[in-house]
């Protein structure tokens, strides 16, 4: 794959302090389903880690669609979204993350490549702040930062004792 650009943007709402006693630190993966590929290579990664990943793909047949993805987000300690080309036009993507917003679950919205967001996008993610550096986009190098900032953002977070999905 070619060295495209990623672009993270932070959104200011408060944070997880930690996974709840019983259960993993959990994530909730948006993305579109054109970049099915690189989405289960990143679940499986982070699943591997010792992450509970929730997204569409487990959902079991017959089950009520909706009400399984809005349960999953409002549980999971983070949201992270898959920005692509793809990803970013998605209506499927916006809707989750401002169920994210509206359930108080942090969210980290990950721009890859050149992704152009919408301006309904923009305004959903007006306080945020886009920190933009050059990599391999494929699942090993996604997984590792995602890593990177959840380590980085549970040790500063499990001093706040805030936003537990069981609060």
């Amino acid at each position: 794959m070619s060295t495209e650009e990623i672009s993270v943007l932070r959104v200011a709402v408060p944070m997880p302090s930690r996974a709840h006693k019983s259960r993993p630190f959990s994530l909730f993966l948006a993305y579109s389903r054109r970049d099915s590929g690189l989405a289960l290579r990143l679940v499986s990664l982070l699943r591997r880690s010792g992450l509970a990943v929730y997204w569409d793909q487990d959902i079991l047949g017959g089950a009520n669609y909706l009400e399984t993805i809005a349960g999953r987000i409002k549980s999971a300690n983070l949201m992270v979204a898959l920005l692509t080309e793809d990803g970013a036009q998605s209506t499927w993507v916006m809707q989750e993350m401002v169920l994210a917003r509206h359930f108080g679950r942090p969210r980290l919205p990950i721009r890859l490549g050149s992704a152009s967001l919408p301006d309904g996008l923009l305004l959903e993610l007006i306080t945020t702040q886009i920190k933009s550096f050059s990599a391999q986009i494929d699942a090993e190098t996604l997984a590792d930062f995602i890593l990177t900032h959840l380590g980085a953002l549970l040790r500063i977070l499990n001093e706040d004792g805030q936003n537990d999905p069981d609060q």
